[in-house]
């Protein structure tokens, strides 16, 4: 009977070590995937909308109503508080330093924080920009803007560095009326940029990854494709909704797609164009794996044409479009149509 005992008690023990091994395993593997999902959450709307908030009742929170205090103490006259329309989340208020030409912008999100930014815009057209955020470090910036981040810097050392940094040109007024036009231009601008050239790069997505904890190279590589398929339909919704606001097709015609159509462009990924084209044009598998071997070394255009040559539907074109980005527009029609 006593060696039953130990029997079951020796078999519960395993149990017991081989349930946590396995709860263990889960959890890691839990964390690995948030980080993978945290890492790819990379989103950058084509156009941003400032909504005036009328009770912005987070100016008056612990920390952030001494932020005001210290920039007012400096020379900063306060603005008005704003949402951004398409970032959950997001509020911001502005304020004007007069005598210097200096914009700081503080920010607010119930996940990130606060921060706040320092900005000079010269009238030649280049900015200057100084921030306490550790997050925007990980970004692509373009060249026309000097940025420099102080993480975890008050406001006194963000004021030093703008000092630090600022030229002997020519800045650009500052005015309380006009900042939603343009913060809203300059967020535009930077769109445009970074929309042309391709979108999120590899390397902002490296840096990202690292930042979450992230070090192999294929986990890396798929944050990369999740982030930029992401970032293609995003692109699809823009430019769809710009072509129906340009186009001079009747109304009949355009229901006829029902929906259905492809934009194709240089600066798209390739690789993420496979996976978003066939939601419409239904690959087997034999040529899923060929438009992925494809992808390595032709042009989403190019890439386009061979879809376009094996598919048993009829593709349009619809028209061109500069922006949101540079790309053409096509509409699919099936067999039913």
């Amino acid at each position: 009977m006593s060696l039953i005992l130990k029997i079951l008690g020796i078999l519960f023990l395993v149990l017991v070590i081989v349930a946590g091994g396995i709860i263990w395993w889960l959890r890691r593997k839990w964390i690995e995937f948030k980080r993978l999902m945290d890492a790819s959450a990379i989103f950058f709307p084509t156009t941003i909308r400032l909504l005036r908030d009328h009770d912005p009742s987070w100016l008056y929170e612990d920390g952030i109503s001494d932020l005001i205090d210290e920039l007012e103490q400096i020379g900063f006259n306060r603005g008005n508080a704003y949402q951004v329309r398409e970032l959950d989340d997001l509020y911001l208020c502005e304020f004007i330093h007069p005598t210097e030409h200096v914009l700081a912008v503080l920010y607010t999100h119930e996940v990130s924080g606060s921060w706040l930014e320092m900005k000079v815009n010269y009238a030649s057209g280049r900015q200057l920009l100084v921030a306490n955020t550790p997050e925007d470090q990980q970004r692509d910036y373009p060249p026309y803007r000097q940025t420099y981040f102080l993480s975890g810097a008050g406001v006194a050392e963000l004021w030093q560095g703008i000092q630090d940094h600022l030229e002997e040109e020519e800045r650009r007024e500052w005015s309380h009326e006009a900042f939603p036009t343009v913060f809203e231009a300059t967020y535009r601008q930077d769109a445009t940029w970074r929309n042309q050239r391709g979108g999120i790069s590899k390397a902002e997505v490296r840096r990202r990854a690292y930042a979450q904890g992230i070090k192999n190279d294929d986990h890396i590589q798929q944050v990369f494709e999740k982030a930029k398929l992401e970032e293609l339909l995003r692109w699809h919704e823009a430019c769809i909704n710009q072509l129906a606001a340009e186009t001079t097709l009747p109304v009949a015609e355009w229901h006829r797609y029902g929906g259905r159509f492809l934009i194709v462009g240089e600066v798209i990924n390739a690789r993420s164009f496979i996976d978003y084209a066939s939601e419409y044009l239904e690959f087997s598998n034999e040529e899923t794996a060929r438009y992925w071997e494809q992808a390595e070394t032709v042009s989403t255009p190019v890439l386009f044409e061979m879809m376009r040559k094996s598919t048993p539907y009829k593709i349009d074109f619809i028209g061109a479009l500069d922006t949101p980005i540079r790309v053409d527009v096509y509409g699919i029609l099936t067999e039913e149509d």
